[in-house]
């Protein structure tokens, strides 16, 4: 009945159906998994926080949900105990997409040289990673590397406004005005 509820994405009726089977079953792995899901999908993240890890409690190992759990701490702002979780991954795989969250993790946090590590060593051919690697530059301040970062962006999709948006100001503090307002004029353009 439970899995019906959850299915129907009656969540509220499910959580009690749920709890009280755990009430009998308190070592039941796949019920406190599902008891974290609902609470993430309905965004209680603290109560899916609390079910991931007394999941982790009993198979510390499960990729799953320490998954899971980070993004979770993510939702909450809790971004050192991310950064954790997914470093925790990072040894059990090598998935570039966990080598992607710390990076982005380590933005959340402000430390962009460490979160350049993550977007330069372990996804050179990801877009996504080589726009980070552009922004982690121009947060830096170093504006000419974010410029060469952005451009290799753009090998891969020439119509992000975004990369407009910062190649302008990374030339606008290059002193380089015109190739600033060339950049600059095309957001503009788009809004």
């Amino acid at each position: 009945m439970a899995h019906s509820f959850y299915e129907l994405q009656a969540y509220e009726k499910a959580i009690i159906l749920y709890t009280d089977i755990l009430d009998y079953y308190p070592d039941d792995i796949s019920i406190m998994i599902r008891l974290g899901d609902i609470y993430s999908e309905i965004k209680k993240y603290n109560q899916a926080i609390y079910f991931y890890n007394n999941v982790l409690e009993c198979d510390g190992k499960n990729e799953d949900i320490l998954y899971k759990l980070a993004l979770s701490y993510i939702e909450t702002d809790k971004f050192l105990q991310s950064l954790i979780v997914f470093k925790r991954i990072a040894e059990l795989t090598a998935n570039p997409l966990i080598q992607y969250q710390i990076g982005v993790t380590y933005v959340e946090l402000n430390l962009y040289n460490e979160a350049l590590e993550y977007f330069i060593n372990y996804n050179l051919n990801d877009p996504d990673s080589i726009f980070m690697a552009g922004l982690c530059y121009y947060q830096l301040e170093n504006y000419n590397e974010a410029i060469q970062w952005f451009d290799k962006y753009l090998e891969f999709d020439i119509s992000n406004i975004e990369i407009d948006y910062y190649k302008g100001l990374s030339y606008f503090y290059t002193n380089d005005f015109k190739k600033s307002a060339t950049h600059l004029k095309r957001v503009m353009k788009t809004n």
